[in-house]
C-alpha cells in the first residue's frame, strides 16, 4: 500500500475538451492551457439516454463505486442510496487512507476519523457536512440550486448571512482579494447571471477545500466542480458572455494547479461531455411546490436542479392517488408528467415536455395554432396538429402561467475524457468504461493488490 503518495481526483463535470483548446487560444489562458496539454485518454458509458442514465448524478455513482448503472440503480437526483453502497473514499479510509471529499453528486457520508473532510452536493437533502462548521457553507447553495426561480427574500437574507460566516472563518479577505476582479465584473458590470455564480461558487469551493484539508496526513484529495457543465447547458451560445466565462474557466484551473503542487498526481475527468445543439427549452414550474399543490395533494417536495424533483406523503394510499393524477394529467391532449420510482411514501417526478420555442417571448401569446411546433418529448413530434387550437388556447396559457423557459444549448454524449498527470495508465488503455476511472484511483494506492485485475474490461 502506497501511503507516501499524495492523489487529487477533479471531477471536472461534462467539460468540452475542444471547447476548451478553442477557449484558451482564443483568449490566450495561461493556467487553462497547462491544464490542456496534460496527458488524455477517452472514457465512454454504456448508458446513452439522458434524463434515465445519461445524467452527472447517475455517471458519478458510476466513477466513485465502479459499478455500471445496472448494478448500482441509481438513477435520480437525491435518491436514497443502499447501504451497501461503497464509494472509492469508503475503500480507502477503510485501509487508513487520509480522504478529503467535496461534492460528489449522489453520496453518503460514512463516518470515519480517515474521511477528515466531506462536503455533499446541493441537491443532497438527506446528508450534512463534515466537519459541521461547513455546514454554513451549504446552507445558501442547497436552498438556491433548488428554488432559483422563485427565491424568498428572508431565506436569501438568513443563508447568505451564514455563507459570508463560513467564508469569514476560512480567510475571506484573501479570496476577495485574488477575484475582486471577477466579482465586479461579474456582479456591477453585467447582469447577474446564474452561470457567473456557479463559477464563483466553484472557486470558493476550491479555496475552502484548500484551507482545510491537512496537508500533512492528506493522501486523498476528491472535488466535483459544476459551473463548466452549467454554462454549457444553458450559455453555450451567448458571444457576449463567452469572454467572462473563459476568465472564469482560467480562474479554476489556476486554483486546480495550486491544488496539485501539494499532490503528487492529478487525475482530471468530465464523467461524460456535452456536445452543442440547437437552442431549445425545458419547461420548469417558477414556483413548483405551489404548482404542484393545485394538482395534488402532498407533504414534502425535493426539488432538483431543473423540472423533476421527488415528492413525498404520509401515507401510502396518498402516494398513489398522486401519482395516478400526475401520470394522467394532460394539457391540451399532452400528457406533462413523467412519473417513476413510486414507492410506500415517495415518487418522482419531472415535466415531460420540451420547447422548440420560448413562448413567453412572443407578442401575440394567445395565438397557439400548432402545438406540434411548440411541444416536444425527447424527440420532436411531427404531423401531430390539434384540431380547433383556438379552444385550447386558454387551458395552455393557465398552464404556461406557472412555467418558467429554461434555456438549454448543450446535451449529454456518451463520450467524456480523463486528463492525468504522473499516473501509471497502460498503452493499451485508451478507450475506457467510466466505472473503471474507479480501479484507476484504487490502484494508486494498492497497486500489488489489485494489479492483476485493475485492466480488464476496459474497452468496447
Amino acid at each position: 500500500m502506497r501511503q507516501d503518495k499524495k492523489l487529487l481526483v477533479i471531477h471536472l463535470n461534462e467539460f468540452n475538451f475542444d471547447h476548451l483548446k478553442y477557449g484558451a487560444k482564443k483568449y490566450n489562458l495561461k493556467y487553462l492551457k497547462e491544464i490542456i496539454k496534460y496527458k488524455k485518454i477517452s472514457t465512454f458509458t454504456k448508458d446513452k439516454i439522458q434524463n434515465k442514465n445519461l445524467d452527472p448524478w447517475v455517471q458519478s455513482v458510476s466513477i466513485n463505486s465502479g459499478q455500471p448503472s445496472s448494478k448500482h440503480k441509481v438513477y435520480k437526483l437525491g435518491q436514497k442510496l443502499s447501504l451497501n453502497l461503497l464509494n472509492i473514499w469508503d475503500i480507502l479510509t477503510k485501509e487508513k487512507i487520509n480522504c478529503s471529499v467535496w461534492g460528489p453528486m449522489n453520496s453518503a457520508y460514512k463516518k470515519n476519523k480517515f474521511l477528515q473532510l466531506f462536503f455533499p452536493d446541493p441537491w443532497n437533502y438527506r446528508v450534512t457536512p463534515h466537519p459541521t462548521k461547513l455546514k454554513y457553507i451549504h446552507y445558501l447553495p442547497k436552498y438556491y440550486a433548488k428554488n432559483y426561480l422563485n427565491v424568498e427574500l428572508p431565506k436569501m437574507i438568513k443563508f447568505s448571512l451564514y455563507f459570508l460566516f463560513g467564508l469569514l472563518k476560512n480567510n475571506l479577505f484573501f479570496f476577495l482579494l485574488k477575484n475582486i476582479d471577477l466579482i465586479i465584473k461579474s456582479f456591477f458590470l453585467k447582469r447577474i447571471k446564474n452561470f457567473t455564480l456557479f463559477c464563483l461558487f466553484d472557486l470558493i469551493s476550491i479555496f475552502i477545500f484548500t484551507k482545510n484539508i491537512k496537508y500533512k496526513k492528506k493522501q486523498f484529495s476528491f472535488i466535483f466542480l459544476n459551473s463548466l457543465a452549467h454554462y454549457q447547458h444553458n450559455n453555450w451560445n451567448e458571444k457576449n458572455n463567452e469572454k467572462l466565462y473563459f476568465i472564469y474557466v482560467d480562474r479554476i484551473c489556476e486554483y486546480i494547479n495550486i491544488l496539485y503542487k501539494k499532490h503528487d498526481s492529478l487525475i482530471i475527468f468530465n464523467g461524460f461531455k456535452q456536445k452543442k445543439i440547437k437552442t431549445e427549452y425545458l419547461l420548469r414550474p417558477i414556483n413548483p411546490k405551489n404548482f404542484l399543490s393545485k394538482i395534488i395533494q402532498f407533504d414534502k417536495l425535493e426539488q432538483d436542479m431543473t423540472n423533476g424533483g421527488y415528492i413525498f406523503f404520509n401515507k401510502f394510499i396518498n402516494t398513489k392517488k398522486a401519482f395516478n393524477l400526475l401520470k394522467n394529467y394532460t394539457v391540451c391532449g399532452f400528457y406533462i408528467f413523467q412519473v417513476s420510482q413510486k414507492k410506500k411514501n415517495s415518487f418522482f417526478y419531472r415535466i415531460n415536455i420540451k420547447s422548440l420555442e420560448n413562448i413567453k417571448l412572443k407578442k401575440n401569446r394567445n395565438m397557439i395554432k400548432n402545438l406540434s411546433k411548440i411541444f416536444r418529448y425527447d424527440t420532436i413530434i411531427k404531423n401531430n396538429f390539434i384540431k380547433n387550437t383556438s379552444n385550447n388556447d386558454e387551458e395552455i396559457m393557465n398552464f404556461l402561467e406557472d412555467i418558467y423557459f429554461i434555456k438549454t444549448t448543450g446535451i449529454h454524449t456518451h463520450q467524456g475524457d480523463l486528463l492525468y498527470e504522473n499516473i501509471d495508465i497502460k498503452n493499451k488503455d485508451k478507450n475506457i468504461i467510466n466505472h473503471k476511472i474507479f480501479d484507476y484511483i484504487k490502484n494508486y494506492f494498492f497497486k500489488k493488490k489489485y494489479e492483476s485485475n485493475i485492466f480488464t474490461s476496459t474497452s468496447r
